[in-house]
């Protein structure tokens, strides 16, 4: 795995009162600039700290009584909320035995479960051989979705959803039990990395790296869930976790934070950028050519994009799966 560093503007890294991680082998880190000698006050005052998730145990076994496919929809979802449903209609029905049909939908978000900061309403579609008939509109419904970021040839942010059921108050808690929503002054976002060279109709999205970027936009100074620096510099591997298409976890590091680390605090708009190359991570299924997606995740921040494979073109130079 790929991660080089990219500027950014100054940290502050401030010590919890808690003991560092065992120390595993080092790993790829991304180098920080040096700390400023006199901190600004807003990075000087005592960071917040998002408290610590502790789900209710019935809830928790509730959630592991769920069917298998919808607990991994869930866990898997860059965002897990209660909403409801706007103008939802059938879109377009694909004709293939069966067919598949595309809903689309306005969602109005009512709560977050899970991931991080979200528009209070979006544009949403789901694809689905199994309803054949719009959702009801205005009835309260859990919904998971992919937030799948584009930057190169104009496209734009867009969010598919992978699991919409009914609101109920047990599945909300369940669901609860096992996910949290993000500090919401912590954007996370991803942007595909143009090819040094274009190759016509093979890798106009990119050769498989991008660039993911976290920012305070809060008023005061935070830190950053799970994310630890040590010496200098901001151990990425061992917190970044990519998921892809197929539902393969695949953290970028088997290594523990170093003994020593520091959690990383972001004073109001500072950034930390990293950059992460996908393709030693190889493909379960590689196909001739196709869009391949993946998530990026540090904790309950989480994003998606994709890069076109093709696989004349980036088959050698891809890892083992």
């Amino acid at each position: 795995m790929t991660i080089r560093p990219l500027l950014s503007v100054p940290l502050l890294i401030l010590g919890l009162a808690c003991s560092a991680p065992s120390p595993q082998d080092a790993s790829t880190s991304t180098e920080l600039p040096a700390a400023p000698s006199s901190p600004s006050a807003a990075a000087a005052q005592a960071p917040a700290v998002v408290s610590p998730h502790a789900p209710d145990p019935a809830a928790a076994r509730a959630f592991q009584r769920l069917p298998e496919d919808a607990k991994k929809a869930y866990l898997a979802a860059d965002l897990v909320v209660v909403a409801r449903l706007e103008k939802p209609r059938i879109e377009s029905i694909l004709e293939v035995a069966p067919p598949i049909f595309v809903h689309a939908f306005d969602v109005v978000v009512d709560r977050r479960l899970g991931g991080s900061a979200l528009p209070a309403r979006l544009s949403a579609h789901w694809s689905t051989r199994d309803r054949g008939e719009p959702w009801p509109a205005d009835v309260p419904m859990i919904i998971g979705l992919t937030r799948l970021e584009a930057n190169l040839k104009g496209e734009g942010t867009r969010y598919e959803v992978v699991l919409i059921e009914p609101h109920t108050a047990a599945l909300e808690a369940a669901i609860a039990s096992a996910r949290a929503p993000a500090e919401p002054a912590l954007s996370w976002s991803v942007r595909q990395i143009a090819p040094a060279s274009v190759v016509q109709w093979s890798n106009e999205y990119g050769d498989g790296e991008f660039e993911l970027t976290l920012r305070n936009d809060g008023g005061g100074a935070l830190i950053v869930p799970g994310l630890f620096a040590s010496a200098g510099k901001v151990h990425w591997v061992e917190a970044l976790v990519v998921r892809d298409e197929h539902g393969r976890e695949l953290p970028l590091s088997k290594a523990s934070v170093p003994a020593g680390a520091t959690p990383v605090a972001l004073a109001p708009g500072e950034t930390l950028a990293t950059r992460v190359d996908v393709k030693p991570l190889g493909l379960l299924h590689p196909p001739g050519g196709g869009r391949v997606e993946y998530s990026f995740g540090l904790g309950e921040l989480r994003t998606s994009s994709f890069f076109y494979y093709t696989h004349t073109l980036h088959g050698p130079l891809m890892g083992k799966p």
